[in-house]
C-alpha cells in the first residue's frame, strides 16, 4: 500500500518556527502527492514575511546532515523570500540585525558549499540582495569576494567566490539606470584590474 502522508501542522506558522520543524515541511514540499505538496508550498510562502523566516532557511539550506533535496528547496526559497521580502514592508519583512548577520553569513557558507546546486541558488541569493542594498549598505561586498578570491584557503572557496562574483556583477549589470550602475562602472577597473592579473598568473 502506499505510504501514508505525513500530517503538516495547520498551526506551524507561529513566528518560532523550529528547524525540524521546517525541514519536515521542506520535506512535504517535495512530496509528489499533491494532498501533502500543496498545503507546505502554502505553509512555506505564508511563512515569508516572519522576520526569522530567511536565517531559519540559511541553517537547514548549509546543514550537512539534512537531506540534498530539502537543503536546495531551502535555498530556492531563501532566494525568493528574499526577491519579495528583502525591500522594508509595512507587513513584514527582515530587520536591519538580521540583514547585516545573513549577508556575511551568506558569503561565508557560499564559500564552502560543495554542491553546485546549492551553492549557484546562493549565489542568486547573494546578487538579488546586492540590488538592493549595494554599496550604500554592503559596501564590503566586493572587496570581500575579490579576497576570499584572492586568500581562500581552498580551491573550492575560490571558485564559489568566482561564481558569486560573475552572478553579483551580471545582476548588477541589469540595472540599466540609477546609481547602482554607475557605482559598478566606479567599482569595474578595479574588479577588470584583479581578474586579469588572477588569469595572467594562472598562465
Amino acid at each position: 500500500p502506499p505510504h501514508a502522508p505525513h500530517p503538516i501542522d495547520p498551526h506551524a506558522n507561529a513566528p518560532n518556527i523550529s528547524h525540524a520543524q521546517l525541514v519536515q515541511v521542506l520535506e512535504a514540499a517535495l512530496d509528489a502527492n499533491p494532498a501533502r505538496r500543496q498545503p507546505a508550498e502554502q505553509l512555506l510562502q505564508g511563512w515569508e514575511p516572519l522576520p526569522s523566516y530567511p536565517s531559519s532557511l540559511h541553517a537547514v539550506a548549509t546543514e550537512p546532515s539534512v537531506g540534498t533535496n530539502q537543503r536546495w528547496l531551502a535555498a530556492v526559497c531563501l532566494k525568493n523570500c528574499v526577491t519579495r521580502w528583502w525591500r522594508p514592508r509595512p507587513t513584514g519583512g527582515v530587520t536591519e540585525e538580521e540583514k547585516a548577520a545573513l549577508r556575511a553569513a551568506l558569503l561565508r557558507s557560499t564559500g564552502e558549499e560543495m554542491l553546485v546546486p546549492i551553492a549557484k541558488q546562493a549565489a542568486l541569493t547573494i546578487a538579488k540582495i546586492a540590488r538592493i542594498d549595494w554599496p550604500q549598505k554592503w559596501p564590503e561586498l566586493l572587496p570581500s569576494l575579490l579576497a576570499q578570491i584572492q586568500q581562500g584557503t581552498s580551491d573550492l572557496t575560490r571558485m564559489r567566490s568566482l561564481l558569486v562574483l560573475h552572478t553579483v556583477v551580471k545582476e548588477l549589470s541589469a540595472r540599466v539606470v540609477g546609481p547602482v550602475r554607475r557605482h559598478l562602472q566606479e567599482a569595474s577597473p578595479q574588479v577588470f584590474s584583479f581578474l586579469h592579473s588572477l588569469w595572467q598568473s594562472a598562465h
